[in-house]
């Protein structure tokens, strides 16, 4: 999806949270114009990849283990809630990147916390509560009538709405209907959980990623009735392309589906929040970004490997919104592989069809020897960008991490270029609205080397809320 498309469909959510009264529809105590909102753009641009529980074979050990393990959890200061996704390979670890950071400084201020995951598998280890094993005990069919029948359905201003859907982006009424309801009733069944959580390990902070799914709109539902402070920490790009922190107004009183505050990895991303959010939210903090942060001096695994490339780095960090890698970037590889060491690293997100097309393409174009495609890695990307000449993508959080590190990166494309146009403009990214091998080329050969590192303490905001 280009930028345009994309826009349009933030512009008309936009508009549409001014036409109608979107801030005032409640179906079971449920605020649900953010889960409606992201319903419709997640199915318009597919961009959802298993962030959500989906249910799988029930191991009935596994369960029951988990069961004993809820109940006998003790009193935690700090919980924390994410995916498999957030994990990565780290020092023979499978480690939530975000979270380590703050985790180890609370076990240095000996503050007890809770890590936990919506989503997850077996090597999250023993020290991760894993809930979508739970969720299953929280099934109620009568409960998803109930929601089924709620009055809102019938409400001439939803109709509408429903109707502007259908005629503006093509999505047919009984269609974002089921998908509301089903979230709706996928969010009560999430705050079941947390609330039960909550109760057994009343915690003073609640830190989430993506609060947008269904399992974090459930966290914070279940946070705010308890009176629990709730974040969600930045864990991707934000700004105004992005519907989850893009709004056309905001309600004085807030949404019980949106946390009490956000924490930032940056000026830009912070200042973006407060175009919409101004006092509604309590706070919109800059933390900078923990794992950037805690791996700015690493000098352990990974680093050696690095010194040992005796050519300079170019690091390509492709997203799943595309099957495979462009024609012109293959051209700029073929064409530069002599000179420079070229290292695809691949989005957790990608699936294994397209990891597959990617390998066949590689392979096609003879380039197997000369570049560097990584699918699993347990060197962790900051360490690379540090050593990297120039940062090359279309649309990722990774473009902030390498602004964050002082890296430059060349942004391909218009949905990259309009969202860090900011980066662009202070010389700490290179925008090609129209890319092309040749232009690619020029920018690499020509680049004469990288910022001063900008660093941000998340310490000092952790503090202020413990």
């Amino acid at each position: 999806m280009n930028s345009e498309d994309r826009k349009h469909i933030v512009t008309l959510l936009g508009n549409w949270e001014e036409e109608f009264p979107v801030y005032t529809w409640s179906v079971e105590d449920v605020d649900v114009w953010p889960i409606i909102k992201m319903r419709i753009f997640f199915e318009k641009v597919k961009e959802v990849r298993g962030n959500e529980y989906r249910p799988t074979k029930i191991n009935l050990a596994k369960l029951i283990h988990e069961v004993f393990r809820f109940i006998f959890l003790k009193k935690s200061a700090v919980i924390f809630a994410g995916s498999k996704h957030h994990r990565i390979k780290f020092m023979n670890s499978s480690i939530n990147r975000y979270y380590l950071p703050l985790v180890e400084y609370l076990k240095s201020k000996k503050i007890s916390f809770l890590q936990s995951e919506y989503l997850s598998d077996d090597e999250a280890g023993p020290q991760v509560i894993k809930l979508d094993r739970l969720i299953r005990l929280t099934y109620r069919p009568g409960f998803l009538s109930k929601i089924k029948k709620n009055d809102l359905w019938n409400d001439p201003t939803y109709r509408k709405f429903l109707s502007d859907v259908h005629t503006k982006l093509s999505i047919h009424p009984i269609k974002v209907q089921g998908l509301v309801i089903n979230s709706i009733f996928s969010v009560k069944r999430w705050s079941f959980v947390y609330n039960a959580l909550f109760y057994i390990t009343r915690p003073k902070l609640v830190i989430g990623l993506w609060y947008y799914s269904n399992a974090q709109f459930g966290m914070i539902l279940a946070a705010k009735k308890r009176g629990i402070y709730s974040v969600d920490l930045q864990h991707g790009a934000q700004g105004f392309l992005h519907p989850a922190y893009t709004f056309g107004k905001f309600p004085t009183n807030g949404l019980n589906t949106l946390p009490n505050g956000f924490w930032c990895w940056d000026e830009e991303s912070a200042k973006h929040l407060e175009r919409w959010f101004k006092t509604n939210i309590k706070s919109i903090e800059v933390c900078g970004n923990p794992w950037v942060t805690y791996l700015s001096n690493w000098t352990g695994y990974g680093t050696n490997l690095l010194h040992e490339i005796n050519k300079k780095i170019i690091i390509y960090t492709h997203q799943p919104v595309q099957e495979s890698i462009d024609p012109y970037l293959i051209e700029a590889i073929e064409r530069t592989a002599g000179d420079f060491f070229w290292w695809i690293r691949l989005h957790p997100g990608t699936t294994e069809e397209e990891k597959i097309k990617i390998i066949e393409l590689i392979e096609f174009k003879n380039l197997t020897n000369k570049v560097k495609l990584e699918i699993k890695s347990e060197i962790p990307l900051p360490i690379i960008l540090k050593s990297t000449h120039l940062h090359i993508s279309k649309y990722s959080g990774s473009i902030v991490e390498a602004a964050l590190i002082g890296t430059v990166s060349i942004i391909l494309e218009d949905t990259g270029c309009n969202t860090f146009k900011e980066l662009i403009n202070t010389n700490q990214a290179y925008g090609l609205l129209d890319p092309s091998a040749d232009k690619i080329i020029s920018l690499i050969k020509n680049h004469k080397g990288n910022k001063e590192l900008k660093q941000v303490d998340y310490k000092d905001v952790l503090d202020r809320y413990i």
